[in-house]
């Protein structure tokens, strides 16, 4: 009876032990998960920030293209 007794506690323990590490796993997966979502994150900042600074060198090129035709215009007139 001792022996059942004692390979039941050893049992309890052992799934004890095992939630116990199922819980730090699933914490150190969501510190994982916060770190790479972070890192997309800053990602598509950065991509965001890349398609910004592409889409004003555009618009100055529309600007510069305006000016010149406008200055063309303007000797052709004269």
């Amino acid at each position: 009876m001792e022996i059942l007794t004692s390979q039941l506690h050893s049992k309890l323990i052992w799934k004890e032990f095992m939630l116990l590490e199922e819980k730090h796993l699933n914490k150190e997966k969501k510190k994982v998960n916060k770190l790479v979502q972070v890192k997309i994150d800053r990602n598509f900042i950065i991509e965001k920030d890349e398609e910004k600074k592409n889409s004003s060198t555009s618009k100055d090129l529309l600007e510069k293209n305006l000016k010149s035709k406008e200055k063309k215009e303007g000797q052709s007139s004269a």
